[in-house]
């Protein structure tokens, strides 16, 4: 295995541990006390774009590691997913850093920000190699 599928392997695994993390926030951050308080509507609308992220974090994750090798070659829609995949996991870092910073919860904010700063490495370095 070279090491550009070795980084696309393990930024797939990384998507999809981050999907399963997000199927404990309703418990974690308590959603059901919150989403009491909004309305039917927004409540629909919040867990939708959830489920919507989470499935997106799976699949994401399911295509780096079955098409490793198609994705190491860089080429056409391999290149396209993997400048993507870099893009996205730069803009969760610099959301990460800069939107949730001020949350009481600092070693996960700093947990998080390490994480997404490594995706977005492992994705970008897999371009240049």
């Amino acid at each position: 295995m070279s090491l550009s599928e070795s980084l696309i392997l393990t930024g797939g695994i990384l998507s999809i541990v981050m999907g399963i993390f997000h199927i404990t926030f309703p418990r974690f951050f308590k959603w059901e006390e919150e989403f009491n308080k909004m309305s039917k509507g927004n409540r629909l609308v919040f867990y939708t774009i959830h489920l919507a992220l989470i499935l997106f974090l799976m699949g994401f994750g399911l295509i780096s590691i079955i098409f490793v090798t198609e994705l190491a070659l860089k080429e056409g829609v391999s290149l396209g997913f993997l400048l993507m995949a870099s893009l996205f996991w730069l803009w969760r870092t610099i959301w990460q850093i800069t939107y949730f910073r001020k949350l009481r919860k600092l070693a996960l904010h700093y947990f998080l920000s390490i994480y997404f700063l490594t995706l977005t490495f492992l994705y970008t370095i897999s371009l240049f190699l």
